[in-house]
């Protein structure tokens, strides 16, 4: 077995990733698995206590794992740049890794799925990634334990290979995008398989939420890889029974704002407790069916039910890639910061 490492990227929310590092420790492939924890160096005075706590946890030493590296920044890099100098050793010594936001617990086979699945589709070059979350409803019935999807990247708590990766990087550019944008049947396509990521891509071009651009430059993140796999016919690959649950939906997170929970509405991802989630709790995985491993648009559908967007937001988006198409981004971007104001 080719075990992965595993990266985690931290600062100072100390109890989250204790909880992370637990549930990780108590899989039966982390005796065999190298984790490398990258510590990003406090912005400001209330990252200290955190991220004091955190050093000290971490420094007592950390068992049960193969190795245990920890890479302390010596000044602030940001979350990203803090990943990225982290996911560099890695790839010095390895050509895959699992990734892990410190709000991440894990179930006790999430390593054993994960390994098995880098294994399984490491020479399929439609395969992109290989994710830990399932999302809060039934699949398509079948007798597999895996999904194929093409409209989300999600990354709490995903792997990948580096061959593939160094390739999507190096397609993700502003031009490419710009293409992409430009390209009216394309975007129509990416509409129908998910209103939700056509609202995104657009509404991220035009800087409108910052989860795309970010100084006229697309920002390499999960976003920009779902439109990546969506317009490369690739895919990722999810389980049934999610092997991961995200408790960072507190609002001490990045981009995880408090959820109101409403029991009287349908669940959706805005009102969804993320943090209560069931994950698998076996020890063991096997991949089932994943040899001829089927791809269902229904998915996608009910992708679309639990990410829903209104008829008054669907319409504001498409006038706005109208806008786009007609004037360009920069242009369509100047006009929605106007209607904004006013």
């Amino acid at each position: 077995m080719n075990y992965a490492p595993v990266l985690i990227i931290t600062l100072c929310r100390f109890e989250e990733l204790v909880r992370c590092i637990e549930s990780l420790r108590n899989n039966s492939d982390a005796a065999y698995t190298d984790l490398y924890i990258g510590i990003d160096f406090p912005l400001k005075d209330t990252h200290r206590e955190g991220y004091g706590r955190i050093l000290e946890y971490l420094e007592r030493g950390v068992d049960g794992f193969a190795n245990v590296y920890l890479i302390k920044q010596t000044e602030n890099k940001g979350w990203y740049d803090n990943f990225v100098s982290v996911r560099q050793r890695l790839y010095e010594k390895y050509d895959r890794f699992i990734y892990l936001e410190d709000d991440i617990e894990v179930s006790p086979n999430f390593l054993a799925y994960m390994n098995a699945n880098l294994a399984i589709y490491e020479k399929d070059m439609s395969v992109q990634a290989v994710c830990g979350y399932s999302y809060p409803f039934r699949w398509m019935e079948d007798n597999r334990n895996l999904v194929k999807i093409n409209t989300y990247y999600t990354a709490w708590g995903y792997a990948t290979w580096r061959e593939k990766e160094e390739e999507m990087y190096r397609d993700i550019t502003m031009h490419n995008f710009e293409k992409i944008m430009r390209r009216p049947f394309q975007m129509r396509r990416f509409y129908k398989a998910s209103c939700n990521q056509f609202c995104n891509l657009v509404k991220g071009m035009l800087e409108y939420i910052p989860v795309l651009v970010q100084h006229d430059e697309i920002v390499k993140l999960d976003m920009a890889f779902s439109v990546y796999i969506f317009m490369n016919h690739k895919y990722v690959i999810f389980p049934k029974v999610s092997k991961t649950r995200n408790i960072g939906y507190n609002g001490t997170g990045m981009n995880c704002e408090n959820i109101q929970i409403d029991l009287n509405k349908p669940v959706s991802s805005r009102n969804y407790d993320y943090a209560a989630q069931p994950i698998d709790e076996h020890k063991d995985f096997e991949a089932v069916g994943s040899a001829d491993l089927p791809f269902y648009e229904e998915n996608n559908r009910r992708l679309d039910r639990f990410y829903p967007v209104d008829a008054k937001e669907r319409f504001r988006t498409i006038m706005a890639y109208v806008v786009y198409l007609l004037l360009g981004r920069k242009r369509a971007k100047q006009i929605l910061q106007f209607c904004q104001r006013v």
